[in-house]
């Protein structure tokens, strides 16, 4: 299992553009990727990775956290 952290208190310098290429690359090439996104400036990975926001809304609706 692979795991990694992208991280850095500043602003802007591309964190979550970093993990989503990141994460595409590994599903890529093949592996189960799991990415946890805990950006308290809240960067946007799932319009970066294509989650539905349909998807979202029934899970929350479902009592899911996400």
């Amino acid at each position: 299992m692979l795991a990694y952290t992208v991280y850095s208190e500043a602003g802007g310098v591309g964190k979550t553009s970093l993990a989503a290429n990141a994460a595409i690359a590994h599903q890529r090439a093949g592996l189960d990727v799991l990415v946890v996104p805990l950006d308290p400036q809240d960067g946007d990975l799932s319009r970066l990775l294509g989650v539905d926001t349909a998807v979202l809304n029934r899970c929350k609706a479902e009592g899911f956290t996400v």
